[in-house]
């Protein structure tokens, strides 16, 4: 991990986000997927945002670039500044020059992002052409070399192939490629490492750090995989139920866990120590809560260990305190592993 901050000098914001909120509506009634979330992604770092399926990761990224289909979701409160932006409230127009150019995104299935019927090469040109007046030419020698940047071989030759006829692990490096064409400020990458074997992974994360040294790019990476944040992350955003519950460097989450969701979810790595073959991980019983009918309390009372009737009855709020090396490390819980809040 890369220790990006000094005691003496935060580095400046790339983005910021502050109060998000997102509603569904749907024949079931409408419920909210994301609430009142905030974070911010700094100049040059690697921002994990981690929990379960259905905490409210991937669509807060999506709603980061507007990709949120307008017919049941609506962005109902909140900013997500971008330089002189407020992409929320931006026109699309303005919204479709970001898209891509400033801010790209990694989707986590590319067999599905990437469309069948065109050649990687087509695909790839098609961004450049979207934002840049130039010629054709000059389109396809940029796509060629962004493929040689993340590792294709052969990207000449691989230019003019279909996505059928690559391997899982080159798939993700084209999205990849497609994402970066253009130098953007901040990259968005969902679930990117998935669907590869744990080889392929190693080697799409060491990527995204490389792509990070030498671009100066911004990450958002949105995982369930904790060994996968604590491989490349410099800071984590904790989600729980469309709500943030702790956040903080990565150092202070994996060392100093204060919400027990957390301190759960370390549990459930593999570790080192555990030889035994007929060793079962542990887990955390029971299901996120139906965001349709939220609880009172805290959304994580009825699977924590150490309910009590306070949770039950009181969401906590956010709190936080500032560590030695200046950084914020919060939580909502109102008996944080650590000591007792007031």
């Amino acid at each position: 991990m890369n220790n990006l901050s000094s005691p003496n000098r935060m580095p400046p914001m790339a983005l910021s986000v502050t109060d998000l909120t997102v509603r569904f509506d749907s024949d079931q009634g409408s419920l909210i997927a994301v609430e009142n979330v905030s974070f911010q992604l700094r100049h040059g770092e690697i921002l994990g945002v981690v929990g379960e399926s259905g905490c409210g990761k991937t669509v807060t990224s999506k709603a980061i670039l507007r990709l949120l289909p307008e017919h049941f979701s609506k962005i109902t409160n909140g900013k997500i500044q971008f330089g002189n932006d407020d992409l929320v409230r931006v026109t699309e127009q303005r919204m479709r020059q970001i898209r891509g150019a400033e801010i790209a995104m990694i989707f986590q299935d590319p067999m599905s992002a990437l469309n069948p019927v065109f050649t990687i090469g087509y695909q790839i040109t098609e961004a450049i052409a979207q934002h840049r007046s130039i010629s054709r030419k000059a389109q396809q020698s940029m796509a060629i070399d962004m493929l040689k940047q993340v590792g294709i071989p052969s990207p000449e030759r691989r230019f003019f192939d279909y996505p059928h006829q690559l391997s899982g692990g080159m798939r993700q490096r084209v999205m990849i490629a497609m994402a970066l064409v253009l130098n953007p400020k901040v990259l968005l990458a969902d679930e990117p490492t998935t669907a590869l074997d744990v080889t392929l992974q190693a080697q799409i994360l060491d990527l995204m750090d490389t792509i990070r040294e030498k671009h100066k790019t911004s990450i958002i990476l949105v995982t369930h995989d904790l060994g996968v944040v604590a491989e490349v992350c410099d800071r984590v955003v904790v989600m729980y139920a469309g709500r943030v519950v702790e956040q903080g460097s990565a150092v202070d989450i994996f060392k100093n866990p204060r919400h027990p969701y957390t301190a759960r979810l370390m549990e459930s790595l593999p570790q080192s120590d555990r030889h035994s073959r007929h060793h079962r991980l542990p887990t955390i019983s029971g299901l996120v809560p139906d965001l349709r009918q939220r609880p009172a309390g805290c959304r994580f009372a009825d699977r924590c260990l150490i309910t009590q009737q306070r949770c039950v009855q009181e969401e906590p709020e956010l709190v936080s305190e500032v560590n030695a090396a200046h950084e914020t490390h919060s939580w909502r819980c109102h008996y944080p592993l650590g000591g007792m809040s007031t």
